[in-house]
Order: C-alpha cells, then sequence, then structure tokens
C-alpha cells in the first residue's frame, strides 16, 4: 500500500487562486459569503445561484438592474435555458435574496447587500 511522506501530504485548506480579476462580493475563492447568505434564508446552495448573485452583486456595484435575459446572456457558459435562469430568479425573490422591479429587472435586496456586506468588509453595494 503506497503511504505519503510528510513532505508529500496535501495541505488540509487549499484556496483556489482565479487569474481573473476581482469580483463584488467576491471575499473568498469559495463562495463562502454567498453559501452564508443563502442558508440564511433557508436555501440549498447551487452553481446557478452563485453565478446569478455574483451577477447581481456585479450590477449593485455599477448601480443598475438585470433583467432575466441579461442574466442569461452572462450565465451564458452554463448552457442553460432561460427559464431555469427565471425560475432561479424567481425563487431568490419569493425568499427574499433579490427584488423584482417593476420593469421586470432584478437587484439585491437590503438585507442580503447587508449579509455580503457583512462578510466582506470593505466592500459595499453602492
Amino acid at each position: 500500500m503506497y503511504h505519503r511522506s510528510a513532505s508529500e501530504e496535501a495541505p488540509a485548506s487549499r484556496q483556489w487562486q482565479s487569474s481573473s480579476t476581482h469580483r463584488p462580493f467576491d471575499c473568498d475563492s469559495n463562495n463562502e459569503h454567498i453559501r452564508e447568505m443563502l442558508y440564511r434564508y433557508g436555501l440549498r446552495t447551487s452553481l446557478l445561484r452563485f453565478k446569478i448573485i455574483n451577477v447581481l452583486c456585479a450590477a449593485a456595484v455599477s448601480g443598475t438592474t438585470v433583467d432575466a435575459k441579461s442574466v442569461h446572456d452572462q450565465l451564458g457558459a452554463l448552457a442553460l435555458s432561460l427559464i431555469s435562469v427565471r425560475d432561479a430568479l424567481k425563487r431568490l425573490c419569493s425568499v427574499g435574496v433579490i427584488a423584482c422591479n417593476h420593469d421586470k429587472s432584478y437587484g439585491l435586496t437590503t438585507g442580503a447587500k447587508a449579509i455580503l456586506e457583512q462578510r466582506c468588509s470593505g466592500r459595499h453595494c453602492e
């Protein structure tokens, strides 16, 4: 049986270092801040929810909101249908993570922003 020597041991907590630019509220590589926020709202985590919230954080920092089509376009690499994105947005809206505006655009709620800002001290949604 193969045994690793002490010098070959994998570090207990390896952090993924991304070469891409820093995204708003991207406190750590495993999206722990988003995971905690979803947990507080009683939701399970999923890649789609992580990606949607990252898009909404970027929009909040730039002072804009986004509609379902814009979110879908920004998530093109995931190869999801627009209906899947709309369903995820509706679910996030129903629990209060995001708000749907009268023009069918979406943005983070004040409570969600507060949770993210608390975890990411120094980076704020405008």
